[in-house]
C-alpha cells in the first residue's frame, strides 16, 4: 500500500513535467502494452508449468473435480502475481496522473477495469496460444516446449527492445525520447483491448 501510495504521489507531481511531451493517453497507451505483453509471457510460462507439467496432476485427476475447475483453480493460480504487478502500477500511477490532469470519471472507472482486463487477456491469449500448441504437437509435452515458447518470445521482446533503443539513441535529448514513447504508443491500435479501454477513458466511446 506505501509503495501504491508513493507512486501516485510521484506520478502526480511529475504530470506538469511530462504533459509537455506526452500526453496522458500516450503514456497510459505505453504502460498497458507494456503490462500486457509482461503478463502474456509470464502466463506462457505459468500455463505450461501449471498445467501440462505439474506434480500433482495425476493426484488431482482421480479426486472428485471436474475438469473445468481444475484448469479454472490452475489459471487462477497463474493470474495473481500479473494481476497484482498491473493493479499496483496502473491504478498507482494513472489515479496520480489523472487527479493532477482533472480527468472524468470514465477514466477512473476506465483505470479499475483496464488493471484487470490487461493481464486477464493476456492470460486468455497465453491460454490459446499453448492450448494449441499441445493440441497440434501433444507428442512435445514436457518442459521443451516451454524453453522453446519463452525463447521464441523473449526474441520478440528483445527485436523490439532494440527497435526501440535505436530510435532513442539516434538523439540524446529528453524531447527525442519522449517522441519515441509516443510514436510507440500508437502500436496500440494493434492491439484492441487496449484501444477500447483508452476509447472509453479518454473518448467516451
Amino acid at each position: 500500500a506505501a509503495s501504491a501510495a508513493a507512486l501516485a504521489a510521484a506520478a502526480y507531481f511529475a504530470e506538469p513535467l511530462i504533459s509537455p511531451y506526452i500526453s496522458l493517453k500516450d503514456f497510459t497507451n505505453v504502460l498497458m502494452m507494456i503490462l500486457f505483453l509482461l503478463s502474456l509471457v509470464l502466463s506462457v510460462k505459468n500455463i505450461v508449468t501449471v498445467l501440462y507439467t505439474a506434480d500433482d496432476l495425476p493426484v488431482l485427476l482421480p479426486m472428485p473435480f471436474s475438469a473445468g475447475q481444475i484448469v479454472t483453480a490452475k489459471l487462477t493460480v497463474t493470474l495473481k502475481f500479473p494481476v497484482v504487478l498491473s493493479v499496483i502500477l496502473i491504478n498507482a500511477s494513472f489515479f496520480g496522473f489523472g487527479l493532477r490532469a482533472g480527468m472524468g470519471a470514465a477514466f477512473y472507472i476506465g483505470t479499475v477495469l483496464s488493471s484487470v482486463l490487461i493481464p486477464v487477456t493476456g492470460l486468455a491469449i497465453a491460454a490459446l496460444l499453448t492450448g494449441v500448441i499441445f493440441k497440434c504437437c501433444g507428442f512435445i509435452r514436457n518442459r521443451d516446449i516451454m524453453v522453446a515458447i519463452g525463447g521464441i518470445l523473449t526474441l520478440v521482446l528483445t527485436v523490439g527492445y532494440l527497435i526501440v533503443s535505436s530510435i532513442l539513441n539516434s538523439n540524446d535529448s529528453p524531447d527525442a525520447a519522449l517522441s519515441a514513447l509516443s510514436a510507440f504508443s500508437g502500436l496500440s491500435e494493434y492491439f484492441p483491448n487496449i484501444a477500447f479501454m483508452n476509447g472509453f477513458m479518454f473518448d467516451g466511446s
